[in-house]
């Protein structure tokens, strides 16, 4: 059965371990919409199989950085897997590629630094925001 194939890792302290010992992403989502597994594998140097839902695109280009399904079906992400299967000997430089993308497109900072003017923008007058940014972990303003 599928136990003795597939293991389900659930919660992963250690991402970068586990991505050591693993060697594709397959994300077959119906709805997405930020996709963090995608970007840590991504910057791990791991290509993925995704489907066509929540911009995943804008990562994931077909034959490049990994291989779209084109619907959230059986069917498409069964073709996606035959196409990765079939292009295995690839997938260390679909990962080189991934994780240049990665890097290219995702930056933890601009999130952050919204988060710090949101904050700064709600305080009540006279209350200091922690700033984990710019002033360096837990000092304030």
């Amino acid at each position: 059965g599928l136990t003795e194939r597939v293991h389900f890792a659930g919660y992963v302290d250690d991402v970068q371990r586990m991505w050591a010992e693993n060697h594709l992403l397959v994300l077959p989502s119906r709805v997405e919409s930020a996709p963090l597994a995608l970007v840590e594998a991504m910057l791990c140097g791991r290509p993925a199989v995704v489907t066509d839902v929540g911009g995943m695109t804008e990562w994931v280009q077909e034959a490049d950085t990994g291989y779209v399904a084109e619907a959230p079906t059986a069917q498409s992400v069964g073709a996606a897997l035959e196409r990765a299967w079939q292009n295995r000997a690839r997938w260390p430089e679909l990962g080189r590629r991934a994780h240049r993308v990665a890097i290219g497109r995702y930056d933890p900072v601009p999130g952050a630094s919204l988060l710090q003017l949101l904050l700064e923008a709600a305080r009540p007058s006279g209350i200091a925001v922690p700033r984990y940014i710019a002033g360096g972990a837990n000092s304030t303003e």
